[in-house]
């Protein structure tokens, strides 16, 4: 156990993804990049520096983010558009969108390296 939130972070999302047998090859940590903008500019430079054409944003997104700063740049912009799945929850009548993969282990359990469905 780390005595860093960043780390113990960083730490869990490779564990779920080894868990879930999803190569963690490509994963890049922004602090060991070295960007100095912010914002999109930050996004920008980052995608750029791993070699990528396009930046995958959340449904969010475009209350902060500059979109035409992306287009300037060459750099597609993907919006996911992710319906989380319904699953049971410990003591709560309807599922509760939004939650972690953490929830979904501790309520389901894992099967095969998938989490399990209601």
């Amino acid at each position: 156990m780390e005595n860093n939130l960043d780390r113990n972070n960083s730490a869990a999302v490779i564990a779920v993804a080894k868990h879930l047998e999803l190569s963690t090859d490509k994963f890049h940590w922004s602090s060991e990049i070295g960007v100095d903008e912010q914002h999109s500019e930050m996004l920008i430079s980052l995608t750029r520096a791993v070699g990528a054409d396009a930046y995958m944003c959340g449904g969010g997104a475009e209350g902060y983010q500059e979109d035409a700063l992306f287009a300037v740049a060459g750099i597609e912009l993907v919006y996911q558009d992710f319906k989380h799945p319904a699953y049971n929850q410990y003591s709560v009548t309807d599922s509760v969108p939004g939650s972690s993969i953490i929830d979904a282990f501790m309520n389901c359990g894992l099967s095969n390296g998938r989490v399990c469905q209601a």
